[in-house]
């Protein structure tokens, strides 16, 4: 078998040259995902905060048009009609107690 001489030192530059270069490279990735990861936990609670309030402005939305069906009745115009304006229909008759 036969060794070939000097093989070793090319060898030892190569590492020395590309240590360096590869810790470099595992910083700047590891730096790059941690950003990544917590820009995505900060959108993940932005969209969860989001979620909650579109679920809080959906429910008043619903109230509100359950107000506004209400407040078109008959039944709601009818007791508005009696109780503020004291209007009756042509054939009741009003007894007042004092």
């Amino acid at each position: 078998m036969r060794v070939i001489e000097g093989n070793g030192k090319k060898s030892r530059k190569k590492l020395l040259f590309f240590v360096p270069v590869w810790i470099v490279l595992s910083a700047v990735f590891g730096s790059v995902t941690l950003t990544h990861l917590e820009r995505r936990d900060r959108y993940a609670a932005e969209q969860a905060r989001l979620s909650s309030e579109l679920d809080a402005v959906t429910k008043e939305a619903e109230e509100l048009a359950n107000q506004i069906r209400y407040y078109k009745s008959d039944y709601y115009i009818e007791k508005i009609a009696r109780e503020q304006l004291g209007l009756l229909y042509p054939d009741e008759i009003v007894f007042s107690v004092d």
